[in-house]
């Protein structure tokens, strides 16, 4: 190898790596965007929980196939 290849070579190294500092920082940036969305979500979550199970203690027919309770196949 020549002293031009092997500074192509360096050269396109550091290339490579600075692209891949700021694609960690993208990622970065989207899981924390993604973690405040999650936490808005849990709060409508827990509220609409809340008004089903009060609608459900008010239904006269107990046994709709919609309040059973199923087991938990898939978790995020």
């Amino acid at each position: 190898m020549s002293i031009r290849e092997i500074k192509k070579h360096i050269r396109t190294t550091k290339e490579i790596v600075r692209i891949t500092n700021v694609m960690y920082l993208l990622a970065a940036s989207r899981l924390s965007k993604e973690r405040v969305r999650s936490k808005h979500g849990h709060w409508y979550f827990k509220e609409i929980l809340r008004l089903v199970t009060i609608a459900s203690a008010h239904m006269k027919k107990k046994d709709s196939y919609l309040l059973i309770q199923r087991p938990i196949r898939n978790m995020l």
